[in-house]
């Protein structure tokens, strides 16, 4: 039987979904934990999740909509 791959630190694993907490978002979009913040606030960025969670609210990211919202922002180039 295979092992089990063990999330990455900040993400967690529920179900088929991969979670990310915002540290682990912006290190994946390669942009600081305010920028990522700013974004939300624009209402810009990938989409993300409010979860109630005891003190306040948690705000987590699906794994695979950061990745593809990274990759909407590729740029194909003609070979030379």
């Amino acid at each position: 039987m295979a092992k089990k791959k063990a999330p990455a630190p900040g993400a967690t694993s529920t179900g088929a979904a991969e979670w990310m907490t915002p540290p682990r978002a912006a290190r994946e979009m390669g942009v600081s934990v305010d920028t990522l913040r700013r974004m939300r606030e624009r209402g810009v960025g990938p989409a993300y999740y409010r979860l109630p969670g005891g003190a306040g609210e948690r705000v987590r990211y699906k794994a695979g909509e950061v990745r593809a919202y990274v990759e909407s922002f590729r740029v194909e180039t003609a070979p030379a």
